[in-house]
């Protein structure tokens, strides 16, 4: 069984180790990402994940560094930041697969963040390890659909997730894997997760 990792110093550790599979035999590149428009619904309102609503940026722009891997035909962005809906610091790591050599403006296929300390249910990434220490990069799925909520009954019978049971306290929750933390094929894992989320979206 997993377990969480809410310890400040482990999850500053983690990102550092995400950062390196990111940038290595990268091309940096400046560009502007287009936030996914999946989570809008057909009366033009917003919401995140837990339903709250939120205004997004003007045409939903936001200029920042991406690396892109010419071998995995994918970016990432990288960087630390205050969460819009809980003013708390986390790391925020952004993919998708459009070539920023030929493209200014990239859309978002989906990110990956980790609260800064503790446990923050308005953020996706978890990172969790089990009892000999083995560190994996999970994401709490929640992605929708429209007004509609994608439940892990569909991801486990419709897609190629790999569900996971991790403990929260008393309780246990369902997450997906996105990769092992000190595998050589890191990105590779996090490439097929991206993927994945691609295919979901535009299904």
């Amino acid at each position: 069984m997993y377990n969480i990792i809410t310890d400040k110093k482990e999850i500053y550790k983690a990102q550092l180790i995400f950062n390196k599979m990111l940038t290595n035999n990268t091309e940096l590149f400046s560009s502007s990402l287009r936030f996914p428009n999946f989570h809008k619904n057909p009366n033009g309102k917003w919401y995140s994940w837990n339903g709250s609503k939120y205004i997004p940026d003007k045409d939903y722009i936001d200029e920042t560094n991406v690396w892109w891997s010419d071998k995995m035909k994918m970016w990432g962005s990288i960087r630390k930041d205050k969460s819009l809906h809980t003013e708390k610091w986390r790391y925020w790591n952004a993919f998708g697969f459009e070539n920023p050599k030929h493209n200014k403006k990239l859309s978002i296929t989906t990110e990956i963040n980790f609260p800064e300390t503790g446990i923050d249910g308005h953020i996706a990434g978890l990172l969790i390890k089990n009892e000999d220490g083995k560190i994996v990069v999970a994401h709490r799925g929640h992605f929708r659909n429209g007004n509609e909520n994608i439940t892990f009954d569909y991801l486990e019978k419709k897609t190629k997730f790999q569900i996971i049971d991790i403990k929260n306290g008393r309780n246990t929750i369902k997450a997906l894997k996105v990769g092992e933390l000190q595998s050589k094929n890191l990105y590779t894992q996090v490439r097929d997760f991206v993927k994945n989320v691609y295919e979901l979206k535009n299904k």
